[in-house]
């Protein structure tokens, strides 16, 4: 990397042609926006896009001498290439002109900081979502981050957190611009949040930890809440020809008749009902799960026994708010014992419905501080 002198006007407007007569545009658009037309595949075939450079957001830091780096070398693996015509001085004049689509403050808001929520002690937990407490609770922003990139705004998730000496509420809120309840339609995916908590000297990966050092998840979602959707109410006009060991031969593949509504089934047409398997959303008042994870792929949920955490979500003018409630005190099968005057470290994640958001497609932060006040 060339010694970088500081911006002019003269190097960004240099730097402006070159980003027209290299095509640039083809992929990062004509304003820089990401939003050419070129199609995007990665060396695994797999489908990319390039970054909005207007948003201060780049796969690497935003000094000028990283920059230099990507736009000079490319990046092997992906379709951003090299620029081996191009002297150093026609390089370094691109990388003006690329930070001159963005400004300092934009890119330093963009950067994930690791924060300290602290969990305000008092006499009793808040009994509901907008109870009126917590408006003198304070509240923490986290910055989030798309695993699969997208191009939204960050959601403003805001956190608030309390305990009464037994037991711990997070009140956890961010923008989401429509309410999906429900995924029974097989095109469909509902709002979801979960949170991960660790106790330990090193943390683990952020990525749901790993087998040496499990985490405790915590997680809602809007389908677990209330009363599930029936295939039938997902699909009014769906025929079937007949339950296995619930009917005998049928004269009509019409669901219209007795003994095919979901609820009328035997259990043994239904094992997973049967067998308890806690995958599947029940009736209830909370939506919330507790459950262990030591790494990718090995997601499981707790025994019924120690599923201790309560949830309640709404959406409401254009926002989601989940409040988890659960008891600070735990033994090992139930989680992550907390204390009064303790810490612990905490991340979220944070699934948008209308999105597609599902399984590894989601926002989530960096690792935080949760201190408990004594």
């Amino acid at each position: 990397v060339p010694e970088i002198a500081a911006a002019s006007a003269e190097s960004i407007a240099r730097g402006k042609e070159i980003y027209v007569t290299q095509g640039c545009q083809s992929c990062h658009g004509n304003e820089g926006k990401g939003d050419g037309q070129e199609v995007m595949i990665d060396d695994e075939g797999l489908p990319t896009r390039p970054r909005d450079l207007t948003l201060g957001i780049f796969k690497g830091n935003h000094d000028t001498a990283s920059l230099y780096h990507r736009v000079a070398y490319g990046m092997p693996g992906t379709p951003m290439p090299g620029s081996p015509s191009l002297t150093p001085q026609q390089n370094v004049d691109l990388v003006h002109f690329i930070r001159s689509l963005s400004d300092e403050p934009t890119r330093q808001a963009a950067i994930l900081r690791r924060e300290q929520i602290v969990v305000a002690q008092i006499s009793s937990l808040p009994d509901a979502l907008d109870d009126a407490l917590w408006e003198s609770v304070p509240s923490v922003g986290l910055r989030m981050t798309p695993l699969w990139w997208r191009d939204d705004p960050d959601p403003d998730l805001q956190v608030q957190a309390v305990h009464d000496g037994k037991s711990i509420a997070l009140r956890l809120s961010w923008r989401d611009e429509s309410a999906d309840d429900h995924a029974a339609n097989t095109e469909a995916f509902e709002d979801a949040v979960a949170v991960e908590l660790y106790r330990g000297d090193a943390e683990p990966f952020l990525g749901m930890g790993d087998l040496d050092s499990p985490v405790d998840v915590w997680y809602w979602d809007a389908d677990r809440q209330g009363t599930p959707r029936a295939v039938e109410d997902a699909y009014p006009r769906v025929v079937v020809d007949m339950y296995p060991l619930g009917e005998t031969l049928v004269t009509t593949a019409e669901y219209n008749r007795p003994g095919t509504k979901t609820s009328e089934q035997p259990d043994v047409s239904l094992p997973a009902r049967a067998s308890g398997n806690q995958i599947m959303p029940e009736a209830g008042e909370s939506g919330g799960s507790s459950m262990t994870v030591g790494g990718p792929s090995t997601v499981t949920f707790r025994l019924p026994k120690s599923q201790l955490v309560k949830a309640r979500g709404e959406w409401k003018g254009g926002r989601r708010t989940v409040v988890m409630e659960r008891q600070l005190a735990v033994d090992s099968a139930g989680g992550v014992s907390l204390e009064p005057g303790g810490s612990a470290s905490i991340a979220f994640a944070v699934w948008d419905g209308s999105k597609r958001d599902r399984d590894g497609k989601k926002l989530i932060t960096i690792w935080q501080d949760l201190v408990l006040e004594p």
